[in-house]
């Protein structure tokens, strides 16, 4: 990809989010968004905001260098929720993969827990 912006629109097409989606994901308006996309030469200091929402590295946000995955370690992740719907939509605003991870570590626990 050419530029920052073309792999952050890239990322977030990928993920099907409108620019007002990422912008709500990261703290900016939708025209703070079109801007980074549109604009080659923006600099924003969204960069570690915007690698997390589209879980890349800030640096081939950035750069274009591999690697581009973002490493997800949620046995040191922690979210506060108010109540347990609470914490059901923050574990959905995470992503699928996330959330099968998590079921993939409830299922072991209970399998665990059974022996």
């Amino acid at each position: 990809m050419e530029n920052f912006g073309d792999r952050v629109k890239a990322e977030r097409i990928a993920r099907g989010w409108s620019q007002g989606e990422l912008g709500r994901r990261v703290g900016a308006s939708t025209s703070t968004i079109s801007d980074i996309e549109n604009n080659p030469t923006r600099v924003t200091t969204k960069l570690v905001a915007l690698a997390r929402a589209l879980r890349v590295t800030a640096e081939w946000l950035e750069t274009g260098k591999e690697p581009k995955a973002r490493a997800v370690d949620l046995q040191t992740a922690y979210i506060v929720a108010e109540d347990i719907h609470d914490l059901a939509d923050k574990l959905l605003s995470k992503g699928p993969e996330a959330i099968g991870e998590l079921m993939k570590i409830i299922a072991e626990s209970s399998i665990n827990r059974q022996k």
